[in-house]
């Protein structure tokens, strides 16, 4: 009985044509058929926060890593001759 009232199509043609026309027996549905990506604002389209945070992680990660390197390469005379000369 389902299948009495939903129209399957063997063709995408076919279900393009029924769709176009049933926006034109149904003025008001094309608005609800809109995307509502088009309602986004410029940031939220290019996800601009998401680009931020990554970047700031990015750079946060490159500073712990230089930090670490420094820390465990440079031996402890010379850094306490940088700091007794300074």
């Amino acid at each position: 009985m389902v299948v009495q009232f939903h129209p399957y199509f063997y063709r995408p043609l076919d279900r393009a044509i029924w769709w176009i026309e049933y926006l034109v027996r149904n003025p008001g549905v094309g608005a609800r058929l809109r995307s509502p990506i088009h309602d986004l604002a410029w940031h939220q389209y290019f996800l601009l926060d998401v680009l931020l945070f990554n970047a700031t992680a990015l750079v946060l990660a490159a500073l712990a890593v230089y930090a670490l390197i420094w820390h465990f390469c440079c031996p402890r005379r010379q850094r306490q001759k940088t700091e007794k000369s300074d």
